[in-house]
């Protein structure tokens, strides 16, 4: 191997393993935040359903009372489904730029394939963007419908 291309092999080398750390450190992230998440989403939505449930004494039921939770409620599952989202990318992602780097290093494909095949797989963001919005306009419409409920009661 001559000089350069060993300064050539050894550039590609550091950007590997650059890439590698920062999938694995995506993934452990995520990990941890989609716990965190799921814990207070969980117990948020507990909380919200159980301060209805008590204020609803001295208010009859109204379909803008289970409007209201019933959209808090997808909202709740959208953004648990958001972050599952991208957990799993992420996950993807870091697996298959393990296989990928592997099949590198054994020559089966070059330092373009390897950059191509991750790039192929890094995801637009429409999706999490959609999970995020209708997730969001869930809590809004949520918002507005138990306070035009509590006004009008």
């Amino acid at each position: 191997m001559t000089a350069e291309k060993h300064i050539e092999w050894e550039k590609r080398k550091i950007q590997i393993e650059t890439r590698w750390e920062q999938l694995y450190e995506l993934e452990k992230e995520w990990g941890k935040e989609s716990i965190k998440y799921l814990m207070v989403t969980n117990s948020g939505g507990a909380i919200t359903t159980l301060s209805f449930i008590g204020a609803a004494n001295n208010i009859f039921y109204s379909w803008l009372i289970i409007t209201s939770l019933l959209l808090f409620f997808i909202g709740i599952i959208l953004s648990g489904c958001l972050v599952a989202y991208a957990y799993f990318s992420c996950a993807k992602l870091f697996k298959n730029w393990q296989n990928d780097v592997s099949e590198f290093f054994q020559g089966n494909i070059s330092h373009e394939e390897l950059q191509s095949n991750d790039q192929s797989l890094v995801s637009s963001g429409k999706t999490e963007k959609r999970l995020g919005l209708i997730g969001f306009a869930c809590f809004i419409l949520g918002g507005v419908a138990g306070l035009i409920c509590l006004f009008l009661n």
